[in-house]
């Protein structure tokens, strides 16, 4: 192994023990064994020493996070096994645990007899993060042996180191970091040292299905002469591998890949030690894809620099010069959480805003942002999403490449782009022609779902604004009414107008008749012409009509009356001139009727005497 790259790793480490020191004391909780926390995502339980990483197989399904260093010199030496792996296959560890980059010194495992054998046993639906490994030294029994996971079903491992030697006799499924990795991802992450094992044997993963591995290098050993022996992995199906390498000094190592069935490699190579002939870059090549990716003898790497550096992210790596092979950025001592902004516009003093708000980030470092809106699913950010109506609470934070998350931040944002409505209605007695005879009450409801209604207003026969406050009550008059409400955003509804037409004044009639006594009674028909003048200030005349002519003696006869014509503006007539002797004379009465376009009427009435005698003419 590499002296110089072991002595980076402890000297990292030790920087990450001063640092941790750093931290004050936290007091234990007595409801579980861990320095603090409660087991949950946002609220993990804190490790702080061996026995309480020791604790963790017994909260398989919580949330931890290591705040100091720990060594496990001679931990579980009692029975000579060293330390006893947490979760297995039917138990699984289904938490999560963060590092913290913090260092786990001197793991030890001796068990020859055992499946399952690494730090944790078995994971699933886990992820393990920002954790390293320093001088482990590990050995396990027939299936799946590791120095992370000896088996991992579903789960994310992301800036892992693991410095050590893994090793498994006759066994099956053997790796750095992972034994047997069904699904998942796998990136960021180191191995170096020393890998020994009969079948399925890798310098990252021993068997691996449908996992993405990226961004990862191996550097070391492989002690196995099988075909499905690989320097990143012994038997890969379906994966997918991205711009990695590895680098072994065992001249028995041959491939990059042992076996590869349905895989994918993409920017990634291996260096080999020279060997004075063609080595495959895999050793069992089953329908896989490859791109751009090869072996290349140690200290020949001007073809990866041309080829292969110029497509590696160099915010992940640190890429090398000469004979310096890259290095991962993440684990280095990059402790500094980012710095997300959010572009939000002057917020108007109403604390409302009336146009839509995009919601748009910026970070201070390559970094992923995520954010939710008022408790929904986190989202991923890469454009700005429009806000619309609506009373929102926006949280955000960002997580950088080294895997720094940022304390959440929040910020509620309140919209309303719609207009208010003014409901409204009148209550008064209608005439006709949409006249009203009462004086109505004009009432205005105004409404409005977002911000609330601030202010309402009217106006009259285009007049001045006036602020509205209460019913509206309308004199005589026509009335061109106008009127609009504005909300707390500031949104000013459409100018809406009625008419409003009153009049609760009668119109006047003048009749006049060209004859007023008839004399002397002889029976004889004499004409009548009537002379009408009517008026109305308001709604003007709509008509005049004759209604009746009576009489108030009954003779019997039906011709007393001629020439008449109800129901119309009838001005000519004839009357008989006749009377009883018995009474005081003939009273002929003649009713007229005027009405106005609002429908308000008046009777006029006139009469027409035939006197008992000369003297009363």
């Amino acid at each position: 192994m590499n002296k110089s790259v072991i002595k980076l790793f402890v000297l990292t480490s030790l920087m990450f023990v001063a640092l941790s020191s750093l931290s004050g004391e936290v007091s234990a909780n007595v409801d579980h064994p861990f320095a603090s926390g409660a087991g949950t995502e946002n609220d993990p339980y804190i490790i702080e020493t061996a026995d309480q990483l020791d604790q963790v197989r017994n909260y398989l399904d919580a949330h931890f996070e290591l705040g100091a260093d720990i060594d496990l010199s001679g931990y579980g030496d009692l029975d000579g096994k060293g330390w006893n792996p947490i979760g297995a296959i039917y138990s699984p560890f289904t938490g999560s645990i963060n590092g913290n980059q913090h260092t786990i010194l001197n793991l030890t495992i001796k068990r020859p007899d055992e499946w399952e054998v690494g730090l944790f046993g078995y994971i699933k639906s886990s992820t393990i993060e920002d954790l390293y490994l320093l001088n482990a030294s590990i050995t396990g029994g027939q299936y799946y042996t590791a120095g992370i996971a000896g088996g991992a079903d579903s789960s994310i491992i992301r800036r892992i180191a693991v410095n050590g030697t893994v090793e498994s006799g006759g066994a099956n499924y053997t790796g750095g970091i992972v034994g047997n990795y069904m699904r998942g991802t796998l990136s960021e992450s180191i191995f170096i040292g020393d890998v020994h094992g009969t079948y399925m044997v890798g310098g990252m993963i021993g068997y691996s299905f449908s996992v993405q591995v990226k961004n990862v290098f191996v550097e070391g050993t492989l002690d196995s002469n099988t075909i499905q022996t690989g320097g990143m992995i012994g038997y890969s199906y379906k994966n997918t591998i991205k711009n990695s390498y590895t680098t072994m000094k065992d001249e028995t190592y041959k491939h990059f890949i042992g076996i590869a069935d349905n895989s994918s490699i993409h920017n990634s190579f291996g260096v080999i030690a020279p060997v004075g002939r063609k080595v495959n870059f895999l050793g069992d090549d089953r329908g896989n894809t490859i791109n751009n990716s090869f072996l290349v003898e140690k200290n020949n790497y001007s073809i990866v620099s041309e080829l292969i550096y110029p497509e590696w992210n160099n915010t992940i790596w640190t890429i090398g010069t000469g004979n310096n092979l890259p290095r991962l950025k993440a684990l280095m001592k990059d402790q500094t959480s980012p710095v997300t902004s959010m572009v939000i516009p002057e917020v108007p003093e109403t604390g409302w805003f009336n146009k839509n708000i995009p919601l748009e980030f910026s970070v201070n470092e390559d970094a992923t942002i995520q954010y939710r809106k008022n408790g929904e699913d986190w989202i991923q950010y890469t454009t700005p999403e429009s806000l619309g109506d609506g009373v929102w609470t926006v949280e955000y934070f960002s997580t950088d490449e080294a895997g720094n998350v940022e304390d959440r931040k929040t910020v509620q944002l309140k919209i309303d782009t719609t207009k208010p409505l003014s409901n409204f209605s009148v209550e008064g007695t209608k005439g006709k022609n949409d006249w009203y005879v009462s004086n109505p009450t004009l009432t205005l409801s105004p409404e409005d779902r977002g911000s609330g209604i601030d202010t309402t207003e009217f106006r009259l026969n285009k007049g001045e604004w006036m602020s509205y406050e209460i019913p509206v009550t309308l004199q005589e008059g026509m009335h061109y009414v106008e009127f609009r409400s504005t909300d707390v955003a500031g949104n000013v509804e459409d100018t809406q107008t009625i008419d409003l037409n009153v009049d609760t004044t009668v119109p006047e009639l003048e009749v006049g008749l060209n004859k007023y006594n008839l004399w002397s009674p002889n029976k004889k028909m004499h004409e009548i012409l009537a002379t009408l003048a009517s008026s109305d200030t308001t709604s003007e005349v709509d008509s005049v009509e004759l209604v009746s002519i009576t009489s108030n003696e009954d003779d019997g006869r039906q011709d007393d009356i001629q020439g008449v014509e109800y129901g119309t503006e009838d001005t000519e007539f004839s009357l008989r001139a006749e009377r009883s002797g018995k009474k005081s004379g003939r009273v002929y009465t003649i009713t007229y009727l005027v009405t106005d376009y609002a429908g308000n009427d008046s009777i006029e009435v006139v009469t027409v005497d035939v006197p008992h005698d000369k003297g009363k003419r």
